[in-house]
């Protein structure tokens, strides 16, 4: 088999195989060779054949007058040989046959052919030459150092450099009488340093860059300045710098009427900054000064209220001579400050100081420091108190009209109380008019109209409340109020003791018992055994009648002569009277006593069905009823808002929601109780089932 080189795959293949490759090979090189003849080429364009590597290829050439078809002769000129034959000859015969195919195309009448315009090429652009290297100076773009610092604080300086090539250092330099030069380091993307100066005054600085070939910067000058360290004093107050700074004061002046006010604990609470600046605008604390805030801490270390201080210390700075002369008479008249600390509470004011001026033109000395101590006409318009002050005994009946009518403003009922109060306590017109005018400044003294009102509408209307109104003997909280203004008392709710103190335990008995002070009111009834201690021990039997008429008052009565009371053992019962007037007796006698005072001012007897408020009984419980003496107790039991109450001699115990849980209160284990009326008769007796 006789094998050949197929041009396309270069390959060794069959001869028969390889001739038809080889002529399909030609055929396709001619058509993308020449795609379009008679537009690309002349018909004067020719073939011949060269040798390549062995092979004999077609050739084009120019032969406008020779037949295209002369160019079969070629074949004549293809010398055989065993391995280019096939592939020759493939090839020629191709090319023959594209030539035909040619020929025939050029015998067709053929448009002249516009040769095609060659583009003009562009110009080669003349290479930029590059350019020499410069090597400028660094450069500081920006800087930030502080106009001011304190000595010995440390701050950060910062720079911005930029250079051609490297920037080797970069510095900054102070100067105040000897040069501080400090490196600046890079960091994120700029040059910093952390700079400390020691001392005050003015500071030039300068801030410099050199480059890695020693070319330096154009320097940055400006100056800053240095303050004293923040903990030095240099007006020598006691303030330090940073102190001076925050309060806003001149560090270079004392303040020295501030830092007594702030060391006695005045400042910020009680003063404010700007009154005390205008005392030290001098710099200085003369004796003047010094007495105004000795004043100011007096009144600060006294015995009334956060408001009533700083509305008196406020005044005292801003007329300080005229409130001295005030303050000085009042602590002259006063026993233990009590009346200073009155005009305190109230406010020493305009008002107040042309009052005690007032009474210190008064030719009656001995009058005028009663009327001083008494703030008697204090609640007066200035025309009326003149005139009342002046005349008192002439015009206290105008004067006792108008303040009964100015009470009646704030509380109706208020007005109508006291006229009885007066006939019992026996006081002479001067007198009442004295206390009324005391009673309309209690809720004054505080200033503040919000709690002036308080006042009238809490402790007042409690105070009205207690007792049943219109069967009541007399206003007892009313009369204890009048009793405490007139004696000068209005400061009674400071010296209370503890409540417990009223009531010790004066009987092993009741040491296991759980007490429950029930009292409606019990800041009012401290008060008012207080105020009527005295009265206590010292009224007759038919006023006790009147006084005592709520079990509250009845308690507190026991609680203040509990010392005085004899428990004694003994069969039968004594009366009231007898009881008030020996001051002994047992658990039967005292409760008698109790329930008797309740009935004669208005209480119901027993009917706790029909009544929520103000029933009342006498109540004998049992647990052992063959030991009359050690196997019982006698107590109250009453009631008041629904709720049941026992009064036992001197303690409230309750509230119970049944009359069963007040029973199990005496004795749990009880075995009869019985109740008793306004005789002490029994009326009910009850067996355990």
């Amino acid at each position: 088999m006789t094998f050949g080189i197929d041009l396309e795959t270069q390959l060794f293949m069959p001869k028969e195989v390889v001739w038809d490759r080889n002529i399909k090979y030609w055929e396709n090189f001619l058509k993308k060779t020449v795609p379009d003849t008679t537009e690309t080429y002349g018909c004067d364009t020719d073939y011949s054949f060269e040798e390549k590597g062995g092979l004999f290829l077609p050739r084009q050439v120019n032969k406008p007058e020779q037949n295209s078809y002369e160019s079969s002769a070629v074949m004549e000129n293809i010398k055989p040989n065993s391995r280019t034959d096939i592939l020759t000859r493939a090839a020629v015969a191709g090319f023959i046959v594209g030539e035909l195919l040619y020929s025939i195309a050029c015998t067709r009448p053929q448009p002249p052919v516009t040769p095609p315009t060659q583009p003009v090429p562009a110009p080669t652009p003349t290479p930029t030459p590059e350019p020499t290297p410069v090597d400028n100076p660094p450069e500081i773009l920006s800087h930030y150092i502080p106009q001011e610092v304190n000595a010995d604080q440390e701050f950060q300086g910062t720079a911005n450099v930029t250079d051609d090539y490297g920037i080797e250092r970069v510095y900054v330099v102070f100067r105040n009488g000897e040069k501080l030069e400090t490196i600046m380091e890079r960091a994120d993307g700029e040059y910093r340093a952390r700079l400390r100066l020691p001392s005050k005054g003015e500071y030039w600085y300068s801030i410099g860059a050199r480059d890695t070939k020693g070319q330096e910067a154009k320097p940055v000058e400006d100056k800053m300045i240095v303050l004293p360290a923040l903990d030095s004093d240099e007006d020598g107050d006691g303030f330090t710098w940073e102190q001076e700074m925050k309060q806003g004061t001149d560090p270079n002046k004392p303040d020295l009427n501030l830092k007594y006010v702030i060391d006695k604990g005045l400042f910020p609470t009680y003063i404010e900054l700007e009154q005390i600046k205008q005392m030290d605008e001098d710099g200085k604390q003369d004796e003047s000064e010094k007495l105004t805030l000795d004043t100011a801490y007096e009144i600060l270390q006294s015995n009334v209220s956060d408001t009533a201080k700083k509305d008196n210390i406020i005044y005292l700075l801003s007329k300080p001579s005229e409130f001295l002369d005030a303050y000085k008479t009042l602590k002259a008249v006063s026993d233990n400050n009590t009346t200073l600390k009155n005009y305190l509470q109230r406010g020493i004011n305009e008002e107040v100081i042309k009052y005690i001026a007032f009474l210190n033109s008064l030719a009656n000395k001995q009058f005028a420091q009663e009327a001083l101590i008494k703030k008697l006409g204090i609640e007066l318009p200035v025309e009326m108190q003149v005139k009342f002050l002046t005349e008192p005994e002439k015009n206290k009946e105008e004067v006792l009209n108008y303040l009964y009518n100015e009470i009646s403003k704030i509380n109706p009922e208020l007005a109508k109380e006291p006229d009885s109060i007066f006939k019992f306590s026996k006081k002479t017109t001067l007198e009442k008019a004295e206390i009324v005018e005391d009673v309309l400044g209690m809720g004054k003294d505080v200033l503040d109209p919000a709690i002036y009102k308080k006042i009238f509408d809490t402790t007042i209307g409690s105070m009205l409340n207690e007792g049943i109104k219109g069967k009541r003997g007399i206003w007892t909280p009313g009369l204890a109020l009048i009793e405490a203004l007139y004696g000068n008392e209005v400061e009674y709710l400071e010296r209370e003791k503890p409540y417990a103190s009223l009531f010790p335990e004066y009987s092993p008995t009741y040491k296991n018992v759980r007490l429950f002070y029930g009292f409606r009111d019990l800041p009012l009834m401290r008060f008012v055994a207080y105020s009527l201690d005295k009265t206590f021990k010292t009224m007759s039997f038919d006023d006790a009648v009147k006084i005592l008429n709520t079990p509250d008052l009845l308690s507190v009565y026991w609680g203040s002569n509990v010392g005085r009371w004899n428990y004694v053992n003994h069969y039968g019962v004594l009366s009231p009277l007898e009881s008030f007037n020996k001051m002994s007796g047992d658990c039967e006698d005292y409760s008698y006593f109790n329930l008797y005072f309740l009935i004669k001012n208005g209480y119901n007897y027993n009917n706790f069905n029909q009544y929520e408020n103000d029933a009342a009984v006498g109540m004998a419980v049992f647990w052992d009823p063959t030991k009359p003496f050690v196997g019982g107790d006698a107590v109250i039991l009453y009631k008041r808002d629904n709720l049941f109450y026992n009064l036992s001699f001197a303690t409230i115990i309750g509230p119970f929601k049944t009359i069963e849980e007040a029973v199990n209160s005496v004795s749990s284990s009880w075995k009869m109780y019985r109740f008793h009326d306004g005789n002490w008769n029994v009326t009910k007796t009850v067996y355990r089932q």
